[in-house]
């Protein structure tokens, strides 16, 4: 099962870099990965069976620079 995952970057640029770095050194399996026009949020899409949402959600959770979380069934 597909989910999307959505945050809030409080950094721009540099927030989504972290992000991203970060999810690939852990080896998590991402469908996709983007970031709105304004540099604001991003959205993140998984397949469920390759990588579990608690595990994203625990690295998300970690960062400082990453707010409101919101997951969304596909």
């Amino acid at each position: 099962m597909q989910k999307k995952l959505y945050a809030n970057l409080l950094h721009g640029m540099d927030s989504f870099m972290r992000v991203a770095m970060t999810l690939r050194r852990r080896e998590l399996k991402l469908k996709s990965i983007s970031m709105t026009n304004d540099c604001k949020d991003v959205e993140l899409v998984l397949n469920e069976d390759d990588t579990p949402l608690d595990a994203v959600l625990s690295h998300m959770n970690k960062l400082c620079d990453v707010e409101n979380l919101r997951v969304v069934n596909l």
